[in-house]
């Protein structure tokens, strides 16, 4: 418990992480709110004395309230915005990457397969679009010359394409 008599400027405590005070004569900090962070942990009142002190997550980021990190999306997931707070403020705000694409953890934007591979799913689990892997090589008498495919090709009549997929 602080013994505060109120008698000097030094009984004035600085906010911490994830929090400010705006304005004089505060009697308490307020939180960031979602989708913004704080990092200083109360080094500076001239840290913590401007909503703007609180900054947004960056694309791929996104964080709760009074929080002095942002926290990346998971592998297979994306958050391509960048400075709307709304947009960062929950994990639900990651988006599962589409059809032909995968993601590592804090994307701001998903990777396309390459030419010669495939990923089917279309944004149903992101755990299917969590690596590189996830990305199907083309099977025999197939190909794909497209990054970002959902489906191979097969070869015209009169060529084949013999490979099992090793590639």
């Amino acid at each position: 418990v602080l013994d505060l008599n109120h008698d000097h400027e030094n009984d004035c405590v600085t906010c911490g992480t994830g929090k400010i005070a705006t304005g004089t004569g505060a009697s308490a900090c307020v939180a960031c709110e979602a989708g913004r962070y704080l990092t200083d942990g109360g080094t500076s009142s001239g840290l913590h004395d401007n909503s703007n002190d609180c900054v947004v997550c960056a694309a791929g980021k996104w964080s709760f309230a009074e929080s002095g990190t942002c926290t990346g999306c998971a592998a297979g997931k994306f958050i391509s915005d960048v400075g709307t707070a709304s947009a960062h403020n929950a994990p639900g705000d990651c988006q599962i990457c589409g059809i032909g694409k995968y993601a590592f953890i804090g994307a701001s934007v998903c990777s396309n397969c390459d030419p010669g591979r495939f990923l089917a799913d279309s944004a149903s689990d992101y755990t299917l679009h969590d690596s590189e892997n996830d990305c199907a090589i083309c099977a025999s008498g197939q190909y794909q010359a497209s990054p970002g495919s959902a489906s191979c090709s097969s070869c015209q009549s009169g060529s084949y394409l013999a490979d099992e997929g090793t590639n």
